[in-house]
């Protein structure tokens, strides 16, 4: 972000902040969060997932991002414009996580978007995590344990099953509903096994 001439330096997440912030997510990949929030959880952090929606929110994206930007990247941005706008957390308290892939996908982008987004918006302090695998970005409050590191990879691999599945039987239902009650009940109680560290290792997982 530039500003007066020179750069200015990103917002790290430290040690300190994971004790005080709240950490918002977006709703992108809903399945995932719910089953990955309680390992977060577990490992310190207070974790939230934004789950506004509605024409506001892509109103309220475009007043500070380029309308030739993704759809997916104007929703995320203005929920999370939104989130902060709304009242319910302290802007002066909350951090904002979005995954980054780190290669030539647009992906890659979205934070750098996001970040001169909320500055425009007139929140230039709040921090941004980039959750990835390539060691990008890092911030001293954001890292997670071995232990924590190996149950994401296995929530991971928990939602990616759970969503696929879902998407196969969900058209094919005879009541409507109840393919998203049971994508509920399962992420519910994988979420509570990993809250007591359980469901992540290869047979368990099995």
């Amino acid at each position: 972000m530039k500003e007066q001439g020179h750069y200015r330096e990103r917002v790290k997440f430290t040690r300190k902040m994971k004790k005080e912030y709240t950490i918002l997510t977006p709703s992108m990949a809903p399945i995932h969060f719910k089953i990955l929030r309680p390992i977060l959880q577990r490992e310190g952090y207070k974790i939230d997932i934004m789950e506004n929606d509605g024409p506001e929110v892509l109103q309220l994206a475009q007043k500070y991002l380029h309308n030739d930007m993704c759809y997916p990247s104007m929703l995320t941005t203005g929920q999370m414009l939104a989130t902060m706008k709304s009242g319910k957390y302290d802007p002066d308290k909350v951090a904002m996580i979005i995954t980054q892939s780190g290669g030539g996908c647009r992906d890659s982008n979205y934070i750098n978007l996001m970040r001169k987004a909320f500055e425009k918006a007139g929140y230039p302090h709040v921090p941004f995590i980039s959750a990835n695998v390539w060691l990008m970005e890092l911030n001293p409050g954001g890292l997670l344990s071995p232990f924590g590191l190996l149950m994401a990879v296995a929530g991971l691999i928990y939602g990616d099953m759970v969503m696929i599945l879902s998407n196969q039987v969900r058209p094919y239902e005879v009541n409507k509903g109840e393919t998203d009650a049971m994508v509920d009940k399962w992420a519910t109680k994988l979420g509570h096994g990993f809250a007591t560290g359980k469901g992540w290792t290869p047979w368990e997982i099995k």
